[in-house]
């Protein structure tokens, strides 16, 4: 917001980042958008989701058992979030600081400073679908498991109607709690 200012070109408004100063607030808006669109955010995710595997580990070990599936999946989980933020966003950040040292910026520099600010925006779609995926092996597995319940109960009922014939007791109503 500091840095921003319509300007009416033709028939046209743009919104667009004024530096006055040049070089002096190129170099202020570059950390204070580093530091705000990309290590705070780091911080924060890592340290988060630090804690979730934190907990999650502590309850494997106070049930005593081996690491889990599903704790081996949680941190593939929580290692895929941060190793895509880091992927989709670093260069962008380095390409921003390494352009407060270049005066005239060569081709090559300015194909890679395009193709990182496509990187970064895409940080947005890959992430859910990342999310997704693993959710959806999630899903496959609580649907493996609802079906095992569901066939088991099935031939519980059988047993049971088998065993109560004459009677007219209900099916077993016990429920499969997947976890």
């Amino acid at each position: 917001m500091m840095y921003t200012t319509t300007v009416r070109r033709r028939h046209l408004e743009m919104c667009i980042v004024d530096l006055p100063r040049g070089p002096q607030d190129m170099y202020w808006y570059t950390l204070y958008q580093s530091i705000l669109g990309f290590i705070i955010p780091l911080i924060i995710i890592s340290t988060f989701y630090s804690l979730t595997l934190f907990h999650v580990f502590r309850s494997v070990r106070r049930v005593k058992r081996k690491q889990s599936k599903w704790a081996k999946q949680a941190t593939k989980t929580v290692l895929m979030v941060i190793g895509i933020f880091l992927v989709c966003w670093s260069p962008y950040h380095v390409i921003q600081v390494l352009n407060l040292s270049i005066y005239m910026p060569t081709t090559s520099f300015v194909y890679a400073y395009n193709v990182s600010i496509c990187l970064s925006y895409s940080h947005s779609c890959i992430n859910p679908l990342m999310l997704l995926i693993f959710a959806q092996n999630y899903r496959e597995r609580v649907c493996r498991k609802k079906k095992l319940c569901s066939s088991q109960q099935n031939s519980t009922r059988s047993t049971m109607m088998k065993t109560e014939v004459g009677s007219t007791g209900t099916a077993d109503s016990s429920r499969c709690a997947v976890i």
